[in-house]
């Protein structure tokens, strides 16, 4: 992602966040930025869309087992 995904990127995972009654600082939105800048901002909103679906809590930007990313 690049600058220009900011936005949607922060749309994106505030609308997870208050879907799945999180609340989201912005300290906490940096770090979900960095921890996901290797995806894509369309791969970034799909898995967000997916875990409103599917996510019982807040997904992590990381490899475990609770990730937002897909698994591969």
């Amino acid at each position: 992602m690049g600058p220009s995904d900011r936005v949607k990127f922060a749309t994106a995972i505030s609308q997870l966040a208050a879907g799945l009654g999180h609340e989201m600082s912005e300290a906490a939105l940096a770090g979900y930025w960095i921890g996901l800048a290797d995806m894509t901002i369309e791969g970034v909103e799909t898995a967000c869309a997916l875990a409103l679906g599917r996510a019982k809590w807040m997904p992590k930007p990381d490899a475990s087992s609770h990730s937002l990313r897909p698994a591969i």
